[in-house]
C-alpha cells in the first residue's frame, strides 16, 4: 500500500521557505558588507598589538594613491572572503626611530623598536676619522636627508654606504605590513577577532531581516 501524504496550505508554506530563503541571503550581502568595512580595522589594531607602528600606517589610504600599502578583497561569499594586502618593507622611521635629525658636528647611535618593548640598534655614526668613520669606504647606517620639505614627509632616513665613490647608498628597511599581518604572533589573534567579528554581524544580520 502506498501511503500519501498531504500539506495543507502549501503555497503559503512555500512562500515562507522563499521568503526565509530570501532573508537569509539578504543577511549573509550584509554581513560581506559589513566585514569589508570593518576587517581592515581588526586588522590594524591586532598588528599595532604587538608592532611599534600607528594604527593609520596599517589601514588603505583611501586618498593616497601613491601610499606604500595597498589591499584588495577577493572572493564573493564569508567562505571564500580575503583581503590580500601588498606593500615594501619599511623604514624605521615608521617605528619610533631615533635621532630623526643627526645632531650637527656630532657621533650618534640611530635606534629604533619595530617590535614592542624591543629596541634595535641599527647603527653608531662617528663623526671623526675612523674606519667607520665618513671618510670610509664602508660605513655604519647613518642618516641622511630626504630632500623634502613637506611636513607629512620623511626629512631623514638610514642609509649606508658600501664604496668610496658615495654611489652605493643602501637604504636600512625592516617588516613590512604583510609581514607584520602574518607573523606568528598576529596571525592566530587576528584570526580569532575576525570570526568573532563575522560571527557577531551575521547574528545581527539574521536578526534584522527577521523583524
Amino acid at each position: 500500500n502506498a501511503l500519501s501524504i498531504g500539506i495543507k496550505n502549501l503555497r503559503a508554506v512555500n512562500k515562507e521557505l522563499e521568503k526565509t530563503e530570501r532573508d537569509a541571503e539578504k543577511a549573509i550581502q550584509r554581513t560581506l558588507a559589513d566585514v569589508k568595512s570593518r576587517a581592515p580595522g581588526i586588522i590594524a589594531s591586532a598588528v599595532t598589538q604587538h608592532y611599534n607602528i600607528k594604527k593609520k600606517e596599517v589601514m588603505p589610504s583611501k586618498v593616497d594613491k601613491k601610499s606604500a600599502l595597498k589591499v584588495s578583497v577577493r572572493g564573493k561569499s564569508l567562505g571564500d572572503l580575503e583581503f590580500v594586502y601588498t606593500g615594501r618593507r619599511l623604514t624605521p622611521v615608521h617605528f619610533g626611530m631615533t635621532p630623526k635629525v643627526p645632531p650637527p658636528g656630532r657621533s650618534y647611535r640611530i635606534s629604533a623598536t619595530i617590535y614592542k618593548g624591543q629596541k634595535k640598534r641599527i647603527g653608531t655614526w662617528l663623526n671623526k676619522k675612523t674606519p667607520n668613520g665618513p671618510y670610509a669606504e664602508s660605513t655604519s647606517y647613518f642618516l641622511m636627508p630626504t630632500g623634502t620639505i613637506s611636513s607629512d614627509k620623511v626629512p631623514y632616513i638610514a642609509v649606508k654606504r658600501a664604496s668610496r665613490d658615495r654611489k652605493d647608498i643602501r637604504k636600512f628597511t625592516s617588516v613590512s605590513v604583510p609581514q607584520m599581518i602574518g607573523s606568528k604572533t598576529v596571525e592566530p589573534e587576528l584570526k580569532e577577532n575576525l570570526n568573532e567579528m563575522i560571527e557577531k554581524r551575521l547574528n545581527y544580520q539574521l536578526n534584522r531581516v527577521g523583524r
